[in-house]
């Protein structure tokens, strides 16, 4: 495994990172028509960038795009792992104690082993868009309250072939520090 990175400071409030890495897999271990199969080794390389901001004094402003390239002794792509995503997201203080985030992420399809059949087929899950808001509300140094929504628009997607994602949800939480 081998990975580098490296942050370039626009200012004081900005910075852009850059990742990338290389994986050289030995003895892949996969499940299909109900064994476990060697795939001898297989390769995942990619990069990532971000761009990180507080430029605006309430805003804390993030943008990263991530490539992945895989594939195994048969040329095919291992499971799960998104060629592309892009996620933007960020947070407002509105105040000292109220903060609200947005967020939004896109995932480019994958593939994935046909979890009802356990056969040799590999099927290619779709593309899918993620939006995301919260309110954080700061009650006390040891008392925090969010407030929240995930998958706003309620997008159909699968983690893995036949095992759907999360609908649109909402979630409240109190969290208390001793």
């Amino acid at each position: 495994q081998y990975t580098a990175g490296y942050k370039y400071m626009i200012d004081k409030k900005s910075n852009i990172d850059l990742s990338i890495y290389y994986y050289d897999i030995t003895d892949l271990i996969i499940y299909r028509n109900n064994s476990f199969i060697n795939r001898d080794n297989a390769k995942h390389y990619g990069a990532e960038i971000r761009f990180n901001s507080e430029y605006f004094d309430n805003n804390n402003i993030g943008i990263s795009y991530a490539y992945s390239h895989t594939r195994d002794s048969e040329d095919e792509a291992l499971e799960l792992i998104p060629e592309h995503q892009f996620k933007i997201e960020d947070t407002l203080r509105i105040s000292k104690s109220l903060k609200a985030y947005m967020a939004y992420q896109f995932m480019s399809s994958r593939y994935s082993s046909n979890s009802a059949t356990y056969t040799d087929e590999q099927i290619k899950l779709d593309d899918y868009h993620l939006l995301e808001t919260q309110l954080a509300y700061k009650i006390s140094d040891s008392t925090n309250c969010r407030l929240g929504v995930k998958n706003i628009l309620d997008e159909d997607s699968e983690w893995k072939y036949g095992f759907p994602a999360e609908g649109r949800s909402y979630y409240i939480s109190l969290e208390w520090k001793l």
